[in-house]
């Protein structure tokens, strides 16, 4: 008669070692499939930038002597590296009342 016997063994630790590796470089390929390592630099997108603007307001008033008359210029400039904007405006303004003279008699009574 023929007896067998069954050996179960343990897996070697060089096994377990390599299933650790590969578990290893599973998690890595889906972080890095999920965009959280970043690309290469030279394909990677370009950095945002907001490009400066420069801009100047003026504003001045003239008034006359006695004050009833004014002009009023505003100007504002605006620059971008795309594109610049220039607004001006003057306004004149004349706040003197004017005078009203008394009547002049169209006709006189006639003298008697």
């Amino acid at each position: 008669e023929l007896s067998q016997s069954i050996v179960i063994r343990a897996p070697a630790p060089q096994t377990s070692n390599k299933m650790f590796k590969l578990v290893v470089l599973a998690a890595a390929l889906a972080v890095a499939n999920a965009g959280l390592i970043g690309a290469p630099v030279a394909y990677s997108s370009p950095v945002a930038y907001a490009s400066p603007a420069y801009g100047a307001t003026h504003e001045s008033t003239v008034r006359s002597l006695d004050g009833n008359a004014a002009v009023t210029t505003y100007s504002k400039a605006v620059d971008t590296a795309f594109s610049s904007v220039r607004k001006y405006d003057s306004r004149a303004s004349n706040d003197a009342q004017i005078l009203a003279h008394a009547p002049v008699a169209a006709y006189a009574a006639p003298a008697a």
